[in-house]
């Protein structure tokens, strides 16, 4: 007895019915080769019909196609002069006088810089926000001679308020970090291979430095300030 299988459309002439031995089309031709379709959704796994039960055979890996196939991972500049010498600095109890010195500052201040959530405007447009959804960090992105950090917003100049300037972020919702290829001295980089469209694409990462994940953790003082 052939069991049918629903029809997507009254005008479906390609349903399929299922008998003890067979799958076939209701025109008569073979379809061992083609998948099953069951109300419009295609079926996972070819089955293998017999009179007391039905089979699923597993699609082989071969057809299966990987949208993050590892290619490479690269350190980022800053990275490696941490890995270079991680342990020294670890044994001697140096990693934020390391993190904050004259060779490492300038990483450190890009880093900081990119992962700004948002940013004030005029005439507040130095100061950026920097958000976890946590607690936000509030970053003078303009005093490069140390690290201007702090738990609370700039003091807003009251007569720039009264002339129309007000403290106020450029956007109330805080943004994704957009990392670019200008960046990859500091942050390091995954690249993977999608099989589906055939192309390769880029994910950055924060550089595996200094007190993990935030480089700054355990150097700044309850103030903010370093």
């Amino acid at each position: 007895m052939a069991i049918p299988v629903p029809k997507t459309s009254d005008t479906d002439n390609d349903s399929v019915l299922v008998t003890a031995d067979e799958v076939y089309f209701e025109n008569g031709e073979d379809n061992s080769n083609i998948p099953i379709t069951v109300e419009g959704k295609m079926l996972p796994t070819t089955k293998t019909m017999s009179s007391s039960n039905v089979v699923d055979e597993p699609i082989s890996s071969s057809t299966i196609k990987n949208s993050r196939k590892f290619v490479s991972y690269t350190s980022s500049e800053f990275e490696l002069l941490w890995l270079n010498h991680v342990t020294e600095w670890t044994d001697s109890k140096a990693i934020c006088d390391v993190i904050t010195s004259t060779n490492y500052s300038p990483y450190m201040h890009d880093f900081l810089n990119a992962t700004c959530t948002s940013r004030y405007l005029y005439p507040y447009a130095n100061w950026c926000i920097i958000d976890d959804e946590y607690r936000p960090m509030y970053y003078n992105t303009a005093n490069c001679d140390t690290f201007e950090i702090q738990w609370s917003p700039p003091l807003e100049n009251p007569k720039m308020a009264k002339d129309g300037y007000p403290l106020q972020v450029e956007d109330s919702h805080p943004k994704p970090f957009e990392f670019t290829s200008d960046l990859e001295h500091v942050f390091s980089k995954f690249v993977f291979y999608d099989e589906e469209t055939q192309e390769q694409h880029t994910e950055y990462i924060a550089p595996l430095v200094s007190h993990l994940s935030f480089p700054l953790a355990m150097c700044l003082n309850p103030g903010g300030y370093l």
